[in-house]
């Protein structure tokens, strides 16, 4: 492996390990106090979370502009009034005016979203009509007046509608393969290199480095391992001597009475 492809596997594995990194320092109180002492301030663990998430891809939503934002509500506006509203208008209208409920209703309900608004601006235009209209299409207005539905109400109406015209469609996202943003892995591999480099300089807790990523927990095989290996003077066995065929016990030498 070249040092160029191996510097790469580095670099891409920064995201992971600046992580760990910035999570210990976070939330243990030593490895903090340690950093503390060696000029990792809150600026430096900040900015460690920016490169981390530059590095990542993420990027903040957009807060909505104001005037759609306006747009929107009036939409809101417009869904919330409809039901209530037309309930008012044709309880008033089909009792005194029934010719006129018939022209203001034909084919209109309330809707939900969007058609709410359509809905809304025909029942304005048609009670423009009736106020326009003859002897009883104006009496049929002024009849709405007695029940609340004012000029002034009719006008606010009005003016949630034009609002509600300039909303902005939402937008369908579309997903894309996205490059890896090698300048801002980069800097993050710089930032936890530099970090970490202080950190294995000044902590000597094992378990403080596997926490913050800087050193691995030991296996039981390495354990293992390391408890058999041979002793530095070995055993060595005593020589087997085995009797040659036909040869016999030796006799025990005779006792010399004095």
């Amino acid at each position: 492996m070249s040092t160029k492809s191996y510097q790469q596997q580095q670099i891409e594995a920064a995201p992971e390990r600046a992580l760990l990194f910035l999570r210990a320092v976070a939330t243990n109180q030593r490895i903090r106090y340690a950093m503390a002492s060696v000029g990792y301030t809150d600026a430096e663990q900040a900015e460690g979370w920016q490169l981390l998430l530059a590095a990542s891809g993420y990027a903040a939503p957009k807060p909505s502009h104001d005037a759609d934002a306006a747009a929107r509500q009036a939409i809101i506006e417009l869904d919330d009034w409809d039901e209530a509203g037309y309930r008012r208008i044709h309880a008033a209208l089909e009792r005194l005016h029934p010719e006129q409920d018939t022209i203001v209703f034909a084919g209109l309900e309330a809707n939900r979203g969007p058609s709410a608004v359509l809905g809304v601006a025909i029942l304005l235009d048609r009670l423009d009509q009736l106020e326009a209209g003859s002897a009883e299409d104006r009496a049929a207005i002024a009849t709405l007046q007695k029940r609340g539905i004012t000029p002034s109400v009719r006008q606010h109406l009005r003016g949630l509608l034009s609002l509600a015209q300039t909303a902005k469609p939402a937008e369908t996202p579309v997903v894309e393969s996205v490059p890896s943003n090698q300048q801002a892995l980069e800097a993050l591999y710089a930032w936890h290199r530099d970090w970490s480099e202080t950190a294995r300089a000044i902590i000597r807790r094992r378990d403080h480095l596997i926490l913050m990523g800087l050193a691995k927990r030991r296996t039981r095989k390495t354990d293992d391992a390391a408890s058999e290996e041979p002793s530095s003077s070995p055993v060595v066995a005593a020589p087997v001597v085995t009797p040659e065929v036909g040869a016999t016990a030796a006799s025990p030498a005779p006792t010399t009475t004095p």
